[in-house]
């Protein structure tokens, strides 16, 4: 009887080490992605530009669509950018980190840059960003977002006033809100 009991005590002290050592290991954290990624993942493919051209300067390789009442659409992939100003900075030659144009606009085939404002909001399979502001930087390869960022995947919602992401470590991080006073 007491070599059972003995065993039993055992069996119960290992039990509660394995629980506390799971208990205090550090956890996984999750990968926190955000729809900015997608640009890193879908390069290869051409980038599609779709609303009313506004204005031209075609000298610096800069063009700007939609409006106060129209939107401006770009779709790379599995990423898609809604908003109401898009400017994009084109290239005649390419350079790394450069995005092919699906159809080519005076001759510029390439995109280096994309500036969006005033109602953004970015697409990439089950997540979505909002944004005031952004700017994606292809050939830095960073992207940033500005104002009222809220990041939604599924039910799990992030809010911030601002996201700075690193398409290349695909590291993203989050400015917190500021209090306000």
């Amino acid at each position: 009887m007491a070599i059972s009991r003995g065993r039993s005590a055992l069996l119960a002290g290992a039990v509660t080490a394995g629980v506390l050592a799971l208990a205090l290991e550090p956890k996984a954290q999750p990968v926190a992605t955000d729809p900015l990624q997608g640009f890193s993942q879908d390069r290869d493919k051409p980038l599609k530009i779709e609303g009313r051209l506004g204005q031209l300067q075609a000298v610096a390789g800069v063009a700007i669509y939609g409006g106060y009442i129209d939107w401006a659409q770009v779709v790379l992939g599995d990423t898609t950018i809604k908003c109401r100003f898009l400017t994009i900075h084109y290239a005649q030659g390419e350079a790394p980190g450069d995005v092919r144009a699906a159809e080519p606009f005076l001759g510029n085939a390439f995109i280096r840059k994309l500036e969006f404002s005033r109602d953004v909001t970015i697409t990439y399979r089950d997540q979505t960003a909002t944004a005031d502001d952004g700017v994606l930087d292809l050939r830095a390869n960073l992207g940033t977002l500005t104002g009222d960022v809220v990041l939604t995947r599924g039910q799990d919602v992030m809010r911030g006033a601002g996201l700075m992401a690193n398409l290349t470590t695909g590291i993203s991080r989050m400015e917190p809100l500021r209090e306000r006073r």
